[in-house]
């Protein structure tokens, strides 16, 4: 406990990217929630079996993601 007539500390927010969205890094329904330092190259290597079929996760999410080496943390991607 704090001494009397001192202000208490702010506590800081010790979520990491990862835990600030449900799923991150989960494949579920068919969907993928992206987590911090994924690439559609990994993505593609771990569920396609390839790296190179990346261009398939990319055209599949074309209104989603825009350049392919562009993806955000807690985004979902199909």
């Amino acid at each position: 406990p704090a001494p009397r007539g001192s202000k208490p500390k702010a506590r800081a927010a010790s979520r990491s990217a990862d835990t600030a969205c449900r799923g991150a890094g989960r494949l579920q329904n068919g969907w993928y929630t992206v987590k911090q330092g994924d690439s559609l190259w990994r993505i593609a290597e771990r569920y396609l079996g390839s790296g190179s079929r990346y261009r398939a996760v990319h055209a599949a999410n074309r209104q989603r993601i825009a350049e392919p080496d562009l993806i955000r943390a807690c985004q979902r991607v199909y």
